[in-house]
């Protein structure tokens, strides 16, 4: 599976094939898998220009580039047999190299330059440089989804799939003695513990030890420390093409070029009568063509270099004409409130807030929001991915009895079998325990639901409301963001588990009201309605609702729990977890009131220890009184952040954080 997948470009005069009952029922699988894991995939990508769409007609996987959208050959998977987890790290595999490619197009551009320059010999060149990009993205794909990590049962899927379709043959030694050496690292990489036959002069290679940077080291620790992704940043200096290709240049290409030389003198590779080609058609005229050409089967090529360089220089024109744009509109777009509207996001959102009428200033605020939280959201987003991939099982190390012998003598037990070790019958006896294994199951609910309360009181001026809208933006996208992943990835966990949320704003003494609803309590709404609800009550957190009456939103949860048919019951049972987060700038105007409120919540935590958790965080309080009622009604559940007013998200985060980062699966 060497680099982006290519159609191959193998025309046919109009000429029309019946296509097959099976075929097109396999079509329709695919499109509903599309259709399932196309969320998936663009989170994957962290690009949402870029589309998945199967075609019934391609022979392979391709990707468009001009329209940015991956190709899923019905008929290749159909054919090919792959399982699930295979074609979901196949996708993966692909956006991989394509972000790989992104990363550094003139560092691109540059090799495909140098491979021009090695001739009719540059095929063997080409393949040396995909299968260390193979190796690199394959890394960055278990970077990414930790599923296909070799411990996973995906990473595993993938294993299989090196072992059993694209490199099934373990005996090398009749291939020439370059591509002996580059299947070598690959398959050995991808499965470990299988070894490779090679002769006895690539395997003397292979086992010699090479010299980087200074450092004496085998290929497999060359591979782990240069040609494997750092850090899921792929735009860090380290991971870029440019790095890995000055790296292969110097010390590896060297070792790989004395081989390819050793197989052009060897008589048993001497081009066959009418082989010789021309000399300017790559792969042409060289007596290793059938050998790549059989390598091109398992491992689909690399879209054509040449489009690839179109492409490469059509987005640096665009680029240069963004700039020379951008220059021009400076003064103008610096002054225009409506500067968003004109990036990239800005036509896309134009369109969402005109389908669910919304004012385009709410879509642009929310915009900037968002960007401003963007380090807390990638942070809970790594604990989603954690949380999804981790095991809902664990295994203890715990002493058991009685045994004849073991490691330690349980004294008790000695006591009630005295009689017998006294009378001399010790072989009745049964005093030891000994170490055992323990499978201990995680909690799993299949329900957590989160409740932010906001205060709107007139206290909170202009600067306070724009971290509490920060904040909001960030509790309510990220668990959204976590109800995706769980949504995307149900195949593989099988998890009950749902995560939905609700808004409320508190003020004066009449009823508090709900700003956002739990998804449950809409029923079939859209991902896009649920959406744009989070987005309207961005705007609402600007309404001035007068006092601190927070006891109103409290009594309103608790009076839910206790109402509510098979609330109560779920919670006791462990089936729904509830997080209660409020945020305040004052004390309670009826603190009587509050207190009460609270205590019918935080009663089933302290007393009953069942999934309600309740937290209040106050940020800039007006005078020390509101500080002191603050503290006396919520005490060690409240979190006074006084001035330091901007670390209100990160505080938010860290409670999610410690309440549902031990949560598994």
């Amino acid at each position: 599976m060497a680099e982006i997948f290519e159609r191959k470009s193998i025309e046919k005069k109009e000429e029309k094939k019946e296509i097959s009952p099976e075929l097109l029922a396999f079509q329709k699988k695919a499109e509903e898998f599309i259709d399932s894991y196309n969320p998936l995939f663009t989170t994957f990508a962290k690009d949402i220009s870029l589309s998945f769409a199967p075609d019934l007609k391609a022979e392979t996987f391709f990707i468009d580039l001009e329209k940015g959208k991956v190709n899923l050959a019905t008929k290749w998977f159909a054919e090919q047999g792959y399982s699930m987890d295979q074609l979901i790290w196949a996708c993966f595999h692909e956006v991989e190299h394509f972000k790989d490619l992104k990363s550094d197009k003139e560092a691109v551009l540059e090799n495909f330059d140098y491979l021009k320059n090695k001739g009719r010999y540059r095929k063997a060149y080409h393949t040396f440089y995909n299968v260390f990009d193979d190796l690199f993205v394959n890394q960055g794909v278990a970077n990414q989804a930790p599923a296909y990590t070799k411990d996973q049962i995906g990473g595993q899927e993938v294993e299989r799939l090196y072992k059993e379709k694209l490199f099934k043959e373990t005996d090398f030694q009749k291939l020439p003695r370059h591509l002996q050496f580059l299947y070598t690292l690959l398959r050995q990489k991808m499965v470990p513990l299988e070894k490779t036959k090679v002769s006895q002069e690539v395997k003397d290679v292979l086992e010699k030890e090479i010299s980087v940077l200074g450092q004496k080291m085998d290929y497999s620790t060359f591979i782990e420390t240069f040609i494997k992704p750092t850090a899921t940043s792929s735009e860090k200096e380290e991971n870029l093409p440019h790095r890995r290709y000055q790296l292969l240049k110097r010390y590896i290409e060297p070792i790989f070029e004395k081989l390819l030389e050793e197989d052009i003198e060897d008589p048993r590779f001497k081009p066959r009568k009418g082989q010789k080609g021309q000399p300017g058609k790559e792969g042409e005229g060289t007596p290793f063509d059938d050998f790549y050409k059989e390598f091109d089967k398992k491992n689909p090529s690399q879209i054509p270099q040449g489009k690839i360089e179109k492409w490469v220089r059509n987005e640096q024109k665009k680029e240069k004409e963004a700039k020379e744009k951008e220059k021009k509109e400076e003064e103008e777009e610096a002054k225009s409130p409506r500067k968003k509207a004109k990036e990239a996001q800005a036509a896309a959102d134009q369109e969402f807030a005109k389908r669910n009428d919304i004012p385009l200033e709410t879509m642009e605020e929310f915009r900037k929001l968002e960007a401003k939280v963007n380090p807390y959201l990638e942070e809970l987003s790594s604990l989603w991915r954690s949380i999804i991939y981790g095991k809902s099982e664990e295994v203890r190390i715990a002493l058991e009895g009685f045994y004849k012998h073991g490691t330690d003598i349980d004294i008790p037990e000695v006591v009630k079998e005295w009689p017998k070790i006294e009378m001399g019958r010790l072989e009745e006896t049964r005093i030891f325990v000994k170490p055992v294994e323990k499978t201990v199951i995680h909690e799993k609910p299949e329900l957590i639901q989160v409740h932010l309360l906001c205060d709107l009181s007139g206290s909170m001026d202009s600067e306070k409301r724009e971290i509490l809208k920060e904040t909001t933006v960030l509790l309510l996208r990220s668990l959204e963001e976590f109800q995706t992943y769980l949504n995307m990835t149900r195949d593989l966990t099988k998890s009950k588990l749902n995560v939905e949320t609700e808004a409320w704003g508190f003020g004066d003494r009449e009823k508090a009201e709900k700003l956002k609803y739990f998804a449950s309590e809409k029923q079939g709404r859209s991902l896009e309605a649920e959406r744009a609800e989070l987005i309207k009550t961005i705007a609402q957190l600007d309404r001035d609702k007068g006092s601190t009456y927070d006891d109103r939103p409290l009594e309103a949860i608790a009076q839910g729990i206790e109402t509510t048919p098979g609330i109560l019951e779920n919670l006791k049972k462990g089936k729904i977890l509830k997080i209660i987060i409020e945020i305040t700038d004052g004390g309670s105007s009826d603190e009587e009131a509050s207190r009460r409120a609270l205590h019918r919540l935080t009663q089933y935590e302290e007393k009953e220890g069942i999934g309600v958790i309740v937290r209040a965080i106050q940020i800039k309080p007006s005078n020390e009184a509101e500080e002191k009622i603050f503290k006396e009604v919520w005490q060690e559940k409240g979190y006074p952040l006084g001035d330091r007013i901007y670390e209100l998200p990160q505080a938010v985060a860290t409670i999610l954080a410690k309440y549902l980062g031990t949560l598994k699966l």
